[in-house]
């Protein structure tokens, strides 16, 4: 159920990653905006996500924080650009 993009993207600057999976659409849209789920998975163990906050709006925020191993802590802040329950 592919929408399209809505904004042109910057080759220079937009990254876009796209995967199929074989899993009802409710349970990604969960595991995307949801902190507590976010964070069982946003990066590779050992690393951890520490914090999560997501305001699930247009221009709302996307903020994680990621933990190494050794406890050293990177702030990542985002926002949404377009928000469409169940696809975006």
């Amino acid at each position: 159920m592919n929408r399209g993009y809505t904004w042109p993207l910057n080759s220079e600057f937009d990254l876009v990653l796209e995967r199929v999976i074989d899993v009802p659409v409710d349970l990604v849209w969960a595991a995307w905006t949801q902190p507590d789920h976010l964070k069982a998975w946003y990066c590779p163990r050992p690393w951890s996500v520490s914090d999560c906050e997501l305001d699930l709006r247009p221009g709302g925020i996307f903020r994680t924080t990621m933990r190494s191993p050794e406890g050293q802590e990177f702030p990542n802040l985002g926002c949404y650009l377009e928000v469409i329950p169940n696809e975006r």
